[in-house]
């Protein structure tokens, strides 16, 4: 696996990916669904992590959305901290330099949804 830009990836025909994340300042409150179907978190409740193979053939992508929820008491600089791992390279990517904060107004509950694309090579 290889970042190419923020939220794009290559990845290759057999890898599993891993999707961990850690809240900061507030509790773990994300659910994920990779190609349109749930993916169930692993891992402790405070650090979910999120795993899927890569099944389609090259070509194609995987794309994983996320829902990262901002209660309404989350202090102002409340983040989810998110690392991306591939099983055939190692764990290569962070995305730490890019947090996912809440951009709605504050003292208000938020939803961000993202999507991660993960391109399959060979």
């Amino acid at each position: 696996m290889k970042q190419k830009e923020p939220f794009i990836y290559t990845v290759s025909p057999g890898e599993t990916i891993s999707i961990e994340i850690e809240p900061v300042g507030l509790s773990a409150q994300v659910r994920a669904a990779q190609n349109g179907k749930a993916i169930a978190a692993s891992g402790p409740p405070t650090k979910p992590r999120f795993e899927f193979s890569v099944t389609e053939p090259p070509g194609n992508s995987h794309f994983v959305m996320i829902w990262y929820q901002f209660p309404a008491h989350a202090p102002n600089n409340a983040h989810y901290e998110v690392m991306v791992h591939g099983t055939l390279a190692g764990s290569l990517v962070s995305e730490e330099d890019r947090p996912i904060t809440n951009r709605g107004p504050r003292h208000q509950p938020a939803e961000r949804r993202l999507v991660y694309d993960f391109r399959v090579e060979q």
